[in-house]
């Protein structure tokens, strides 16, 4: 495998499925590394099963020629690649397959009729792909998630000793929140050098091809082009939008407020777009993986709100070009925001439905980050990214653990570890980069 592919977590979910007949969709933002999974994918087939050159197609749908023959005879496209009769099992990867009109039927038709075929196909949008192929595919696809790179994925490449040590702390902070296990909570000795990456990954998040660039000139152009490309352009064309200027006014809003609760009448004022507009914007957006709204969790409606949900960007460095700031940490007034929306994505990669995110809000204004559903359990997560010299909980996660008693809650810190009973309720502060 070429040195400079970046190792994906999901790559190993993916491999110990491939003997399963059914279509892979593989769904996600621009450039987050998808062309590349398939690519991992195929070298995995090529050197641990020795599957030959010949039985592996690739194309990309972004070609206007390769998107017109396949649309015009899909069946003529794969039986005129393929050796007809061969009892060979044969893998079609099919790039950004959402260019395809009425793909799902097409799909449909070639899943029946080539049954030592693997598909495996990619989308930049889960509007287009749900709604063009996925009443068609109900029992003959499997769908998976490629988001930008999560810390730990970023720490691999960067540095392979550093991130053995992260591992081995990161792993015991997920069997922590999710089953409840036992956690030692142990300082490593690589925590200074453990926050410089963390906070370069704050900064400018986890695209592929932004990590890869060694310059802060090339990492600030790699996200320009995927602002220019990919939000301005495509995500512009699915919305229709004849407003640019307003559109980008937008944008920037949003970037500024992740976090906090959407006032969209605010939204509709600041940027001059009517609230209907606001709302199907914000539907796009998130069908198209930029950001991605959290609602309140609730089960007195009389005493919390259930209301306006919040919003947070699915990569820090994308947000952080709409609002031009590169600015370290500890000169930022939005570092707290900043820091909560990486907390976002590392949570939203590695939950799996019906595992759910939410968060907490009282009309008191009592207020926890957010609340994990796991199963029959809630467990409470907040975030305060100072050192800690001794546990302190806020009144607004001491309110929540009073009120709903969970058997565990996790406080992610900018240093210090700590384990503490608050009544039957086990809760540890650890730092943030743990995640």
């Amino acid at each position: 495998m070429e040195k400079n592919l970046i190792k994906r977590e999901l790559t190993a979910k993916i491999v110990n499925w491939l003997e399963q007949k059914e279509i892979f969709v593989i769904l996600g933002p621009r450039q987050s590394g998808k062309t590349t999974l398939l690519r991992i994918i195929e070298n995995y087939l090529k050197t641990e099963q020795g599957i030959p050159e010949k039985q592996f197609f690739y194309f990309s749908f972004e070609d206007p020629q390769v998107r017109a023959e396949f649309s015009k005879n899909p069946k003529e496209f794969v039986e005129t690649k393929i050796k007809i009769g061969s009892q060979d099992r044969f893998f079609f990867f099919l790039d950004e397959y959402h260019w395809i009109d009425e793909g799902g039927q097409k799909l449909k038709m070639l899943y029946d009729l080539f049954p030592n075929v693997k598909f495996f196909i990619t989308g930049s949008s889960s509007l287009e792909l749900t709604f063009k192929t996925g009443k068609y595919l109900v029992g003959r696809a499997f769908y998976f998630y490629l988001f930008p790179l999560s810390f730990l994925e970023f720490l691999r490449f960067k540095n392979e000793e550093v991130y053995t040590a992260f591992q081995k702390r990161h792993d015991g902070l997920w069997q922590f929140l999710i089953k409840g296990e036992e956690i030692i909570l142990e300082p490593s000795i690589y925590e200074e050098r453990l926050f410089k990456f963390f906070e370069e990954y704050c900064l400018w998040g986890g695209y592929p091809e932004v990590i890869k660039k060694e310059t802060i000139d090339l990492k600030s152009e790699v996200l320009k082009n995927i602002v220019s490309t990919y939000l301005e352009r495509e995500i512009r064309s699915l919305l229709l939008i004849a407003d640019l200027e307003a559109y980008q006014t937008l944008l920037k809003l949003l970037a500024a407020q992740t976090g906090q609760l959407i006032n969209y009448q605010q939204l509709s004022t600041d940027a001059g777009l009517y609230f209907k507009l606001i709302k199907n914007y914000l539907k796009i957006l998130e069908e198209t993986f930029v950001l991605k709204s959290i609602k309140p969790f609730y089960r007195n409606l009389t005493t919390e709100l259930k209301r306006n949900p919040k919003i947070y960007f699915y990569d820090s460095g994308l947000r952080n070009f709409l609002v031009s700031n590169f600015a370290a940490l500890s000169t930022r007034p939005d570092k707290g925001q900043l820091v909560e929306e990486e907390v976002f994505a590392n949570l939203n990669t590695k939950l799996e439905p019906p595992a759910k995110i939410d968060f907490w809000r009282t009309r008191g204004r009592a207020e926890v980050d957010f609340v994990l559903r796991v199963g029959d359990k809630m467990v409470p997560v907040e975030v305060k990214f100072s050192p800690f010299a001794k546990p302190k909980l806020s009144a607004g996660f001491r309110s929540f653990v009073d009120s709903y008693k969970p058997a565990r809650g996790v406080v992610l810190t900018g240093g210090g570890s700590y384990k503490i009973k608050v009544n039957q309720s086990e809760i540890i502060f650890c730092p943030v980069w743990y995640l």
